[in-house]
């Protein structure tokens, strides 16, 4: 049975809360409800919750201070914010602290629900890198300090290979049937292959207790090793490492104008306009690299990659078209190709074809990855990158511009320089892809990285202090969490306590709840101190129903209890020792002669039983007769 995607849901008004459940639920979503935020924190700390939509005005502790509460606690949570009035303000306040998105309340909910399905559709925002060392790679997870089972391919061989992260460090390692630091070694020496993040799961051993510095540098000076002293390595390292590009395509005009643009750039270009042509090159000589329009006669680009594939594997291949869309951009992921759309920028090309043909090249893609992270890595590296950033829920685009360990252009929303850097480091879940590298049309930050990201990790915290404590809406943002801590500290030490373990009162009365006096408010705040809560959806205005531990309560017209009646799942017992499940003979040895009795029940002034077929007690009921 497919699991169905869970919503947390937390408003004070009952109303929001039925119409939002029923909306979400006739979409195919669980969703649980709560007019708490303490109760909705509760939850959290209780189970996987993956998406809280929360409202921001609500007592005890408002939905601002909840989004405080889940960064802090639960921070893989998303977060919607709803409110029934627009603020600017606050609206700033829950982009800069990770809410995802901020719903204006209205009776339409179709645009909250493509948010939703947004979050839902798209798995922890997958970036993807299309050009990066292994070795930059395996570090960049280190540095996340993040759990990762990472899957390697060889794109030479397709052999498999995984690596197992454990919060920064690698715990075990499998290749073709190795295990442990001699398959981390044989995955690093792999020369040209794609990864994939499979999110995480305990690998079976642990195989690798060595510290990353001294794995790595150990792997490094093996590999160098094994270059220097096998020949056929070297040999085969230099048929991958072939100079000489191979362009195919059918449109002559745009074969000889990459021909003349490449070969001035010192790159050995060779050119036909038929891929039959092609293949018969490519059986006498060895190619480097293979770039093929799509759109060709008798063999497509599709069918020329497929042949390479077999019989050339070593060769690196690069579909072109004036149309590439979303059915190319799928099957080019699913192959470990890539693809460049027409009019071609010749030098985002040449650079594609430089740093294809002079290194390890993987790609793949990555969830739940910091863009800072990658930023360090690739300037680290020395690289020069650009890299496409995307907020998807707001429907920003920008771009980062990395030249030999520096950042020298950054462009976000409409914001350039520093400025445009300052603000999309304040956004949480950031897409990325990197692509060949591009000089900006200006250079516009010149400050050092180290002191780039030094200002930036200041001015997040100075934007927090510049909104007012209380916000044109009237909610109160607190400086701290100490009152919502406190009450969860309050319900952890109530919610050993077991409702079970009261006695009924025979006369009228059950934890604290007195027939004939306590009012329907009472109760539940009664119950609550027992972490126990009625179900919203089944309960109304004369009836307070607890499915969990099978009670029901009885509500007159003046808002009074009269009558409490406890099934299965309820566990105690009466105040005489009268259980569920007992016989009904029982209940009258106890209690005497009833006012009435048959085969099914036995009614006392104060107390009634009703049985089964069997004469078990399934129900007791304590209310005035």
């Amino acid at each position: 049975m497919e699991n169905k995607k869970k919503i947390l849901v937390v408003d004070d008004s009952k109303v929001i809360l039925i119409v939002i459940k029923k909306y979400f639920e006739n979409k195919g979503y669980e969703v649980i409800t709560t007019t708490s935020a303490i109760d909705g924190a509760m939850i959290i700390k209780e189970q996987v919750i993956p998406l809280v939509i929360t409202d921001i005005n609500m007592p005890e502790v408002s939905g601002l201070d909840f989004l405080l509460w889940i960064k802090k606690h639960s921070p893989e949570t998303n977060v919607i914010v709803m409110t029934a009035f627009g603020s600017q303000e606050t609206k700033k306040f829950v982009i800069s602290q990770g809410g995802i998105s901020y719903f204006e309340k209205s009776n339409d909910y179709t645009s909250l629900q493509g948010v939703v399905e947004k979050l839902s559709n798209d798995k922890d925002f997958e970036s993807k890198i299309k050009q990066i060392s292994l070795f930059d790679f395996v570090q960049l997870i280190i540095i996340s300090g993040k759990d990762k089972y990472v899957k390697i391919k060889n794109k030479t061989d397709n052999k498999l290979g995984e690596i197992y992260f454990k919060s920064g460090k690698i715990t075990h390692a499998n290749y073709d049937d190795i295990q442990g630091e001699e398959a981390l070694f044989q995955i690093m020496s792999i020369q040209n292959g794609e990864f994939s993040d499979s999110g995480w799961k305990d690998p079976e051993i642990v195989t690798i207790n060595t510290p990353f510095e001294f794995l790595i540098m150990n792997i490094a000076q093996r590999i160098d090793e094994q270059k220097k002293s096998n020949p056929i390595v070297q040999e085969s390292k230099k048929e991958i490492k072939s100079k000489d590009v191979l362009i195919v395509d059918d449109e002559s005009t745009t074969l000889k104008l990459l021909e003349a643009y490449l070969v001035s750039k010192n790159i050995s270009v060779t050119i036909t306009e038929s891929a039959v042509k092609a293949i018969q090159m490519m059986k006498n000589k060895d190619f480097g690299m293979v770039i093929s329009d799509i759109n060709m006669p008798q063999i497509d680009g599709f069918q020329l990659m497929s042949w390479v594939k077999d019989n050339a594997s070593h060769t690196k291949f690069m579909l072109m078209s004036g149309e590439i869309n979303d059915s190319h951009e799928i099957f080019s992921s699913r192959h470990g190709v890539d693809y460049i759309e027409k009019p071609i920028n010749l030098k985002q090309l040449e650079n594609h074809i430089d740093s294809v043909l002079t290194g390890n090249y993987f790609s793949g893609n990555v969830q739940d990855i910091n863009i800072f992270d990658f930023i360090q890595i690739i300037a680290m590296s020395r690289k020069n990158k650009v890299i496409n950033l995307e907020d998807k829920l707001m429907h920003r685009n920008g771009k980062v511009f990395i030249k030999e360990g520096n950042i020298i252009h950054a462009e976000f929303d409409n914001l350039i320089g520093e400025l445009a850097f300052l603000e999309l480091a304040k956004i949480q879940g950031l897409v990325f892809n990197d692509s060949d590298w591009q000089e900006p049309t200006e250079i516009t930050i010149k400050s050092q990285l180290s002191s780039l990201l030094i200002k930036t990790f200041n001015n997040m915290g100075t934007d927090d202090k510049e909104i007012n404590n209380v916000s044109e809406e009237g909610n109160k943002i607190a400086a701290d969490l100490t009152y919502l801590e406190k009450a969860l500290e309050e319900r952890e030490r109530l919610k050993n306590l077991d409702i079970n373990n009261n006695i009924i009162n025979e006369e009228g009365e059950f934890a604290g709840v007195i027939i004939g006096k306590s009012t329907k408010e009472e109760i539940i705040n009664s119950f609550t101190k027992y972490n126990v809560f009625y179900n919203m959806m089944k309960s109304n205005e004369i009836n307070l129903i607890y499915d969990d531990i099978g009670i029901l309560s009885n509500i007159n017209e003046n808002g009074i209890v009269e009558e409490m009646t406890f099934n299965l799942p309820f566990k105690g017992s009466t105040k005489k020792g009268l259980k569920l499940g007992d016989n009904l003979d029982k209940a009258v040895d106890i209690y005497g002669k009833p006012e009435f009795i048959n085969e099914n029940c036995a009614v006392w002034t104060k107390m009634s039983v009703f049985a089964d077929g069997n004469s078990n007690i399934n129900t007791i009921t304590i209310g005035s007769i």
